[in-house]
């Protein structure tokens, strides 16, 4: 049982020194950010902008799609279903 404490110990401080590793590289890279070109950024939000116009008509077209997909499921799989409950009855 001391084995196993001592190695979830040392895991638990690896975890810690990743965590402290990551936030610091997550504040390098926004320093990094805050001194881009300022057209650059302007730039880059127009094309994040667009991407995300369009991952939403992407969504909203998927979920226009949804409830016929659904309906022609149920029209496939209801006489399979039919059947089985009606073999179960007889």
């Amino acid at each position: 049982m001391d084995a196993y404490e001592l190695e979830r110990r040392a895991l638990e401080g690896q975890s810690r020194n990743w965590a402290s590793e990551a936030a610091k590289a997550t504040q390098e890279y926004a320093k990094l950010l805050g001194h881009q070109n300022q057209k650059q950024k302007i730039k880059r939000i127009n094309q994040i902008s667009e991407e995300n116009m369009s991952l939403k008509q992407v969504l909203y077209d998927s979920h226009k799609k949804v409830p016929s997909l659904i309906f022609s499921n149920l029209k496939v799989v209801l006489p399979f279903l039919t059947f089985g409950r009606l073999s179960q009855l007889a």
